[in-house]
């Protein structure tokens, strides 16, 4: 249906692709995928995934992790810095946010990272309907996650997350060391 260099690394030797080679061509493949992505690309994913069965996947990744993110930071002093990785319209730092008493929201700076601009509007849109202040409260960035620590200070972020942005390469150690950093 594609380019054999969007499968996982791991799949080239199936295709007759040497190990390390097209690394950036590859990596290029998915960034036009997400790079123009828009919510009704999200909402076909959470459709087919209710479709087959699996309920409302996507929802039970959020609130999962904002479950988490929540019980970090209610242990966690001052100021916490999250990061959503390959945020889309930002509905897990939402899912975050609602999981919070009021003390642990004011305490709170969400950065979300994403590479679809449409994407990044309809966070800004969601989290304003929370009340949420762009500047105050969080900031937008539109970067791919192996680009981020252009914009974010690297030991910066006390909590960074990501639901479903890793398969989005075809090699992960990159992401993976950006994400950690």
């Amino acid at each position: 249906l594609s380019s054999p260099l969007r499968v996982p690394s791991y799949a080239y030797p199936n295709w007759g692709i040497p190990e390390g080679l097209f690394r950036k061509e590859g990596d290029e493949w998915y960034f036009v995928e997400w790079e123009g992505g828009s919510q009704r690309q999200n909402d076909l994913v959470g459709e087919a995934a209710k479709e087959a069965g699996l309920g409302d996947c996507n929802q039970q990744l959020r609130r999962g992790v904002g479950l988490v993110a929540s019980r970090i930071i209610k242990n966690f002093p001052g100021r916490v810095n999250i990061t959503d990785v390959c945020a889309g319209p930002g509905y897990s730092a939402i899912g975050t946010y609602q999981e919070l008493d009021e003390e642990d929201r004011r305490r709170v700076f969400y950065t979300l990272v994403e590479p679809s601009g449409a994407k990044l509007e309809d966070a800004r849109r969601n989290l304003a309907k929370l009340g949420l202040s762009e500047g105050r409260d969080y900031r937008l960035i539109q970067s791919r996650d192996i680009e981020m620590l252009n914009h974010i200070e690297a030991g910066s972020q006390q909590i960074v997350t990501q639901i479903a942005g890793i398969h989005a390469h075809a090699y992960i150690d990159e992401p993976i060391r950006n994400i950690a950093g």
